[in-house]
């Protein structure tokens, strides 16, 4: 504590309690000052925020406390202040205090050299240690959502509190195929298809409302597939007050998701469909065979001329067709009855399709693509043919006009288990067979039903022709593969285990 000032005249008096005003603040300030000569060193020791004794402290050089890493910038520093006379030049670095520790200062630097009254360069020190602290833990603090937001799978967003995107969102380009950059300043609505935006802006207004938070299914365009993906969308008003400031949210991909849930359900349909149809059949089957044996006794009974036997042949022919029915219904339920044998596929294909040139249309060429070294396979011949008949007429009716269908068998090995019509596929060795159209094509809703009994894209009642193929191939322990595209026809591929 300075002394109060002493009475020798009204100049003096004046001068010693200015001094004393002076001294009263510096040593009220939070900051610390000191007057260093041009090579650091403390010329006038002032308040120190590091607590170290003035008096011992005096006319050593302010380095010796500075830290290691940092006098490299604190010497730059000095060198700019005794470079720009009046200049104040301002630099952070750590120094030492009494006690050991390391502490971080803000200094203020002016070159007061030439002033008479001072002649050197005054300094004046902050001790900004929490502030560091609190932008390290801040900095650790972004840091780790950072790391937190990329590592999700899920796309996290921000956007304006009118919902205008405007600033880089993390895995964007994954879940639509463009660049951010396309995407900058538009609202987030826009990516979404125009059919869920109505449910969408009803969950924005109940959030603006004060829901504090709201979630719907969406789907979002990709644009590099070309098609929309499901999506659950959520998202969180942040508000200042009760006016909305911005937007926070994610956007989680669950398209693949309920790919698998409705081909389970599509699955679970067919099984049950399976299941049904060969009650059916057996049922139809056992009243059949008491059909045809009393249509055959009747027709060694009357004679031909018997106005009777056309009834009776009449009776022996529809029954004969129902049978061949019953024996569609058994080979979609999976029940059929097998004969196994082994098989060349390329020469049992050529043999069907030689015999098959009164059912395809005029202006359908057929190209066949046969190799002999096509692998063996074990299959019953007659479900074989029925499956090459199907899918082969199946793509020429596809076919507007002329065109071409294209019949190819071809060896092929699974190295991965892989999704198919029929289900997964275990990995080993195929023989394949694809039957290709350059038809119309389907689009997705299409393809989904295809193999459904009696659905048909032409006229109604067209029968069980692709669900038996799907029995069939399920029946012998293979695969089935769809590829179709509107205008851009359709291709079946049937697996068959290698012999």
């Amino acid at each position: 504590m300075p002394e109060a000032p002493k009475k020798d005249g009204p100049e003096a008096e004046e001068a010693r309690e200015s001094e004393y005003r002076f001294r009263r603040m510096v040593e009220q300030s939070a900051d610390g000052f000191a007057v260093l000569d041009p090579q650091g060193r403390i010329l006038v020791p002032g308040r120190s925020v590091l607590g170290y004794n003035h008096g011992k402290f005096s006319g050593q050089s302010v380095i010796d406390i500075i830290h290691p890493d940092d006098a490299f910038r604190a010497r730059r520093a000095m060198k700019r202040v005794l470079r720009r006379p009046d200049a104040i030049i301002t630099v952070q670095y750590r120094a030492r205090d009494p006690q050991g520790r390391w502490r971080w200062l803000e200094v203020v630097g002016r070159n007061l050299l030439e002033d008479p009254a001072v002649r050197g360069v005054v300094v004046n020190f902050r001790d900004i240690t929490q502030r560091k602290q609190t932008e390290r833990a801040l900095a650790e603090s972004e840091e780790r959502y950072r790391t937190l937001v990329e590592a999700l799978t899920s796309l996290v967003w921000r956007s304006g509190a009118h919902g205008e995107f405007a600033e880089p969102q993390p895995r964007w380009e994954a879940y639509t195929g463009q660049n951010w950059e396309a995407q900058k300043g538009l609202g987030w609505l826009d990516a979404f298809h125009e059919a869920d935006r109505p449910l969408l802006r009803e969950s924005w207004a109940a959030a603006l409302r004060g829901l504090p938070r709201w979630q719907n299914e969406a789907r979002l365009w990709h644009v590099r597939q070309q098609r929309y993906r499901h999506c659950i969308v959520s998202a969180v008003a942040m508000r200042s007050g009760e006016e909305v400031r911005e937007w926070m949210g994610t956007i989680a991909d669950v398209h693949d998701q309920k790919e698998l849930e409705d081909k389970l359900r599509h699955a679970a349909k067919l099984e049950s469909l399976g299941v049904l149809a060969g009650g059916i059949a057996h049922d139809f089957n056992n009243l059949l065979t008491g059909i045809l044996g009393s249509a055959s006794l009747l027709l060694e009974e009357i004679p031909p001329e018997s106005p009777l036997r056309l009834a009776a042949e009449t009776i022996a022919q529809a029954s004969d067709r129902a049978s061949k029915l019953t024996r569609q219904m058994l080979a979609y339920s999976g029940r059929g009855h097998f004969i196994v044998e082994r098989l060349n596929l390329a020469a049992q294909v050529r043999e069907i399709v030689d015999l098959m040139g009164a059912s395809i249309p005029k202006g359908v060429r057929l190209e066949l693509y046969l190799p002999e070294e096509t692998p063996a396979i074990r299959a019953d011949a007659g479900q074989l043919q029925q499956l090459v008949m199907n899918l082969v007429i199946n793509a020429a009716e596809a076919v507007p006009g002329e065109g071409v269908v294209a019949v190819r068998t071809a060896a092929a090995r699974l190295k991965q288990p892989r999704e198919m019509v029929t289900g997964a596929l275990p990995p080993g060795e195929y023989a394949t067979l694809a039957v290709r159209d350059n038809g119309v094509g389907m689009d997705e809703a299409t393809s989904t039903r295809i193999f459904d009994p009696f659905f048909t894209t032409k006229f109604t009642g067209r029968g069980l022709g692709l669900a038996a193929s799907l029995g069939i191939v399920r029946g012998h322990g293979g695969g089935l593969e769809l590829e179709t595209a509107p205008a851009a026809g359709s291709t079946f591929t049937v697996w068959f285990p290698r012999a």
